[in-house]
């Protein structure tokens, strides 16, 4: 089983009002030179071409929303250093057998043997071999947590029963109509997840127990995280971070191998988005005030899918109040690669890939920016119309020109646009998960509907999933 991370979201009030055609003028305009990568004809920027300003204060009109105000207000409006702007035309991915054993055969050494992978939720399908593996596990917790001795002793007793009783050997891949697959590379044991229903990543590790992986005198178990990780939201719960990287490897080689990765999983239109340190996170599961330290060993690379080398927009578009559900989640999954690297190779990557090129990307003109903000005028309103809010007003304090997917209008697939996304974060300074979000086609200004984008792409799903 794996787990789901859900963040909780706050939720903020404001108050005021004004009107959209005064506020046009106080978008406040850049002079500078743009250092660009890439270029029109012309050489010049997407910045300097649709006359996009440095800084935004806007009024929209609220329509019949019943919103006391929509507001946006940003002091550095974020735009891509390039000079053109594409569409890019995808499609859903294959996702039947046969593609499921190419991608088994691409990642494991086959003529080794594939097999089915079970956990512990499949006890009668274990073979002997993991029955066994499941034991040395817990003989290895036992001796680090001797408080909870009895019960190690009765999950050991338990499956050396098991052990005595089955006469299961491994399961062969057979017709690749499992979920997921374990088999070697070089000398390690892999494993490679699909996602099941109400899942959307697919899941490469080594099938070894982290911590008999890597083991740690006093430790029950251990998981592995980027120091940016660490750094932000877990540092008070472990111990104190190393500040030397134990592995052999320096990062450009690891990078390289991250990257090889990439490409046999058909991500190579990914950038990189981060880069940093792996820790591996001890504990001690016990009434042990034993504090275990954090070791630094390996790197942890985040890429995401791009368009002409520029990365499609990653902004969280559940945890928007006018698209929550009561009773489950309307999402628009993001195509992300999180692959970890040690001195042995990739030993973990989570990734969600479900889209693939359905054609070349095409240069496109987009709307002035001004001319933009007069047709969103019209289509944020409309959009709360149709997707109304329970706050009373609207304060928008970000707003980028990235990529975002799109249906196409007759309904055949679905492309990469290019779009303003305007957000309001509780923490400007931390923009992760957004209150409010609207996301404009920069071609016409219209709003893209992420209630019907989230239903295409199976983005809906049940709080129980």
């Amino acid at each position: 089983m794996r787990r789901k991370l859900w963040r909780n979201k706050k939720l903020v009030m404001l108050a005021a009002v004004f009107s959209c055609a005064a506020a046009l003028t106080a978008c406040g305009k850049k002079n500078a030179d743009y250092d660009i990568d890439g270029g029109n004809a012309d050489g010049g920027s997407v910045q300097s071409k649709y006359d996009i300003p440095e800084s935004c204060d806007v009024t929209f009109d609220s329509g019949s929303t019943g919103l006391k105000k929509i507001q946006l207000t940003d002091a550095d409006i974020t735009v891509p250093e390039t000079g053109a702007m594409y569409v890019a035309p995808v499609k859903m991915k294959e996702t039947d057998p046969e593609s499921r054993k190419e991608l088994v055969d691409t990642l494991f050494d086959a003529d080794k043997g594939v097999y089915v992978y079970y956990d512990m939720e499949h006890m009668d399908k274990l073979s002997k071999e993991d029955i066994q593996a499941y034991i040395d596990l817990y003989e290895v917790q036992k001796k680090a947590d001797p408080s909870h001795a009895s019960n190690y002793d009765s999950d050991i007793d338990r499956m050396n029963r098991l052990l005595q009783t089955t006469s299961k050997q491994r399961e062969k891949a057979g017709d690749y109509s499992a979920d997921e697959y374990m088999g070697m590379v070089g000398d390690l044991e892999y494993r490679l997840s699909f996602p099941q229903e109400g899942e959307a990543d697919t899941l490469f590790r080594i099938k070894e127990d982290l911590l008999q992986y890597r083991p740690m005198d006093g430790a029950t178990g251990v998981i592995t995280s980027s120091a940016e990780e660490y750094n932000t939201s877990m540092s008070e719960e472990y111990g104190e971070l190393s500040d030397i990287n134990e592995c052999s490897l320096s990062i450009d080689e690891a990078r390289q191998m991250a990257e090889e990765f990439l490409d046999k999983i058909g991500g190579s239109e990914a950038v990189l988005q981060s880069e940093s340190d792996l820790c591996w996170l001890y504990r001690n599961d016990g009434e042990s005030d034993q504090e275990l330290p954090v070791v630094v060993d390996g790197y942890s690379f985040e890429y995401i899918r791009s368009v002409e080398d520029q990365p499609v927009s990653d902004v969280a578009v559940w945890t928007a109040d006018n698209l929550r559900q009561a009773n489950g989640f309307v999402n628009v999954p993001i195509e992300k690669y999180t692959i970890q690297v040690d001195a042995n190779g990739v030993i973990e990557a989570l990734w969600n890939s479900y889209l693939e090129a359905d054609g070349s990307p095409q240069a496109v003109e987009l709307l002035s920016f001004d001319e933009m903000l007069k047709k969103a005028n019209e289509s944020i309103a409309a959009y709360y119309t149709k997707y109304p809010t329970a706050y009373k007003q609207i304060a928008f304090n970000d707003i980028t020109l990235s990529y975002y997917l799109k249906q196409k209008e007759d309904g055949s697939g679905f492309e990469y646009v290019p779009a303003w996304i305007l957000a309001e974060y509780e923490d400007p300074e931390d923009p992760e998960l957004p209150e409010q979000v609207v996301i404009l086609d920069a071609r016409d200004g219209s709003a893209i509907d992420l209630m019907s984008l989230a239903e295409a792409v199976g983005g809906i799903s049940s709080a129980t999933e």
